[in-house]
């Protein structure tokens, strides 16, 4: 039956290009510079708002903002961008919203767990050695440029370091046995791209941002003062399941439902056709 098969095959390739996990947004900075970025949105959460909101970013990946971290009131809505890792996702939201935030975003950029200020670089851990992947890429870091560096320096990503390597832009210091005495590896961060499961009730609409988009976004945010008026807009989604329609599966779909009726219709004549020779 090769026009049904026609009719599944073309459905299932049309219906595929629907939805999306994925959404957008950009940053505006003070100056006017546009930065897009793209992010996972957080399905257990309401639609992204349209419009734009100022964007305010915490140092801290898992204790309530400093006030001079927080745009102030006249500012309007504004969206709270925090580190991951030190606490779930579900804390960050609870944080989020005791700070009147609109909208948490959970920017990826790495975490150790010897993160605390007098931790020299040289000793810090990921919390997650899976978090890189030295087959994608690596760079030693012999002990006098890890003494160059700062703790901050590391929480950002090495992007000096060996940022360039690596498709994710950040990469992270790995374990394992160094390859020169007092030297660390830096590898290339993984760019995954997680749908958080935020599981408190009436929860703020919620993003993850990889590695690579979370390093794109913190640099614009941190650019210029917040309180200048960094703002964010993102991109509409049809509702709170964190889906977006792709018009081009309408065509695509079309195409898929035309082809397979042509199809039905050619199998239709030749069986016809062979019918009447059977009967001749």
């Amino acid at each position: 039956n090769m026009p049904g098969a026609h009719l599944r095959v073309l459905l299932v390739v049309s219906l595929a290009g629907l939805a999306s996990a994925d959404e957008s947004a950009v940053v505006t900075t003070a100056g006017g510079a546009n930065v897009s970025v793209s992010l996972v949105h957080a399905t257990s959460t309401p639609a992204l708002p349209g419009g734009a909101l100022v964007l305010a970013a915490a140092a801290a990946a898992c204790s309530a903002p400093a006030p001079s971290e927080l745009p102030p009131a006249s500012a309007g809505a504004f969206a709270l961008v925090m580190r991951r890792g030190e606490c779930s996702f579900d804390d960050k939201m609870a944080l989020a919203a005791a700070a009147g935030a609109a909208v948490l975003v959970v920017a990826d950029t790495l975490s150790y767990n010897s993160s605390a200020a007098g931790t020299p670089p040289a000793l810090m851990e990921l919390s997650d050695p899976c978090s890189v992947d030295c087959a994608e890429g690596e760079v030693v870091l012999n002990a006098s440029r890890l003494d160059a560096l700062s703790r901050q320096d590391v929480l950002n990503g090495l992007v000096a370091a060996c940022g360039s390597r690596c498709a994710a832009g950040v990469c992270g210091l790995a374990g394992g046995v160094p390859p020169l005495p007092g030297a660390r590896r830096a590898c290339c961060a993984e760019d995954a791209r997680l749908d958080m499961g935020i599981t408190l009730p009436h929860p703020l609409p919620a993003a993850f941002l990889a590695p690579a988009a979370a390093h794109t976004l913190l640099s614009a945010a941190t650019a210029e003062p917040i309180a200048a008026g960094a703002l964010i807009r993102f991109s509409q989604s049809g509702g709170g399941g964190g889906s977006k329609w792709d018009g081009s599966a309408t065509q695509i779909l079309a195409m898929g439902v035309t082809v397979a009726a042509a199809a039905s219709y050619l199998a239709a004549r030749h069986q016809h056709a062979a019918a009447a020779a059977a009967a001749a």
